[in-house]
């Protein structure tokens, strides 16, 4: 049996070694996720982070001490959901944040895109003024800390008001404070000399486009205003531009019933233009529901092997890339109940979800302390029914007051993190495979 990776440094030194009843009957972790490989059988746990392999000479019956002491087996009637809670708490407490040094803001609510299933339908559509800049970059110099701060520029389109991330930038640069920023946007606006500036003034490291499809389901579904011209060619020509100008660019894929065979034809297109290139990432979303049905698939196993397909073809047209395991035991999902970060409306209001026709808000860049009460619900979690025998638990948490939970989570959600997750625990084993034998 051989170790290769060693498992989250915050979750092996609270949980250590389990000491079991001699002659108790045990069983595998739900935790456990055993994939076969070259080699033999690869074993992760997604509670501790840990990957060991075992080559076909070893069985599990003659490695049960280890095994077990890695919580790989645990005893029949062991609680792990329990436990795992427990964790949780114990290192939410020992790494409370002190500062705020992750802002999203929102530079506007407008936007020239009319997607159906946008979740800031019907939200009061308004720019952020030059004024709020200038106190929002004042707010970020007053409780960051000193440290250095992480900007997600948001909206609507944040492009639909780029002087407000002009004044922003510009008075953290002046301030003496370092940080660098990345962009949610529809990508129309990001023309080559806006790239170029974004990286030169703006810090901007990383944008997220989404596409609906190809060109006729793009342009209809995207519904620009006052754009008569061809939006989908124009994407793509930023996305060039941006990729020239050292921007990398994730490609977010948003599918639904009807789209889903355009979808896969997207990917050859996406091959075709960006295949190879370093800085490009795409991976799929399945579109949910805020406010308006979206379109359904008709059985969970369609939608289910709609997903797997997908993720297939990405990965064999080298668009899709498994990333690396994650370093640590999370304990917060999201921006919702992390301490660190905050959502910034135009106005300077502030939230703590970027969904904000439901979020509410929790206090605002001119007042002081933000409402502890407001931020503490933001922090409730729920368990869904399909979590009690999910081994991927550890590592998704839901909070009970995000619009994206529902009663359940689908085979389709399920099968889509499951099988990014094998990617990953399959390219950390051929990576160390390539680094012994190297």
């Amino acid at each position: 049996m051989k170790c290769l990776v060693s498992g989250f440094e915050n979750a092996t030194k609270l949980c250590g070694k389990q000491r079991t009843k001699q002659g108790g009957p045990l069983r595998f972790s739900q935790f456990c996720m055993r994939i076969p490989c070259e080699e033999g059988t690869l074993l992760y746990n997604t509670l501790t982070g840990k990957l060991l392999l075992l080559d076909p000479a070893e069985s599990m019956d003659g490695c049960t001490t280890e095994l077990a002491e890695d919580w790989f087996l645990v005893p029949e009637q062991y609680d792990e959901t329990g436990r795992l809670m427990q964790l949780r708490s114990l290192l939410a407490m020992l790494n409370q944040r002190k500062h705020i040094t992750n802002y999203t803001i929102l530079t506007t609510t407008d936007c020239n895109a009319r997607c159906f299933y946008c979740y800031q339908l019907g939200v009061k559509r308004f720019p952020m003024t030059e004024s709020a800049a200038h106190e929002i970059a004042d707010y970020i110099a007053r409780s960051c800390g000193g440290e250095k701060v992480s900007i997600c520029w948001f909206g609507g389109e944040p492009l639909y008001n780029p002087r407000a991330i002009e004044i922003i930038s510009a008075d953290l640069k002046n301030s003496g404070l370092s940080f660098q920023s990345r962009m949610v946007s529809n990508g129309f606006l990001l023309d080559e000399e806006t790239a170029q500036k974004a990286v030169r003034d703006w810090n901007l490291r990383t944008v997220q486009i989404t596409l609906d499809g190809t060109q006729e389901i793009y342009n209809r579904t995207k519904a620009y205003i006052d754009h008569p011209e061809n939006a989908y060619a124009r994407v793509l020509s930023n996305i060039e531009g941006a990729l020239k100008a050292g921007i990398n660019v994730s490609i977010r894929l948003n599918v639904d019933r009807n789209n889903a065979a355009d979808i896969l034809c997207l990917v050859d297109e996406l091959a075709e233009r960006f295949g190879g290139n370093a800085k490009i990432q795409v991976y799929a979303a399945l579109l949910k529901d805020y406010h308006t049905p979206i379109h359904d698939f008709a059985t969970q196993e369609e939608e289910k092997a709609i997903v797997v397909a997908l993720l297939d073809k990405l990965s064999a047209a080298g668009l899709c890339r498994p990333g690396k395991l994650a370093e640590r035991l999370p304990f917060n999902a999201c921006m919702a109940d992390d301490d660190g970060s905050v959502v910034i409306l135009p106005d300077g209001q502030i939230a703590k979800c970027e969904h904000i026709d439901t979020a509410g808000t929790v206090g605002s860049i001119r007042g002081g302390q933000l409402d502890d009460n407001s931020v503490k619900d933001w922090k409730r979690t729920v368990m869904l029914p399909e979590c009690r025998t999910c081994p991927l638990l550890p590592q998704c948490i839901n909070l009970a007051r995000c619009p994206s939970v529902r009663e359940h989570c689908s085979e389709a959600e399920r099968a889509l993190k499951t099988r990014q997750l094998e990617a990953k625990i399959m390219s950390a084993y051929r990576n160390r495979e390539k680094e012994t034998n190297g």
